[in-house]
């Protein structure tokens, strides 16, 4: 029961700021890995190289049947966020 959940991730594998941006020796990679071991196990659809506003807008996920919608962003976007 509960919501079925779609992750778009931008990069080709999860993880996003967690594996891209911090080094090993801060953040070892096999807890990173652990923790989205998680997520796969958890039923999560996830849609790998898709940028929301970029490859699928916003306006189509409002119209669709989602019920929520959070964005996260790189922090070296260059353009405003808003949602």
């Amino acid at each position: 029961m509960g919501y079925r959940v779609t992750l778009f991730e931008s990069k080709k594998e999860l993880g996003g700021l967690l594996t891209h941006g911090f080094p090993s020796y801060r953040l070892p990679r096999e807890v990173v890995e652990r923790d989205l071991g998680i997520i796969n196990k958890m039923g999560i659809e996830i849609k790998f190289n898709t940028e929301v506003g970029k490859d699928v807008s916003s306006e189509t996920l409002r119209q669709s049947t989602m019920r929520s919608l959070l964005r996260g962003y790189r922090w070296n976007r260059t353009d405003s966020a808003r949602l």
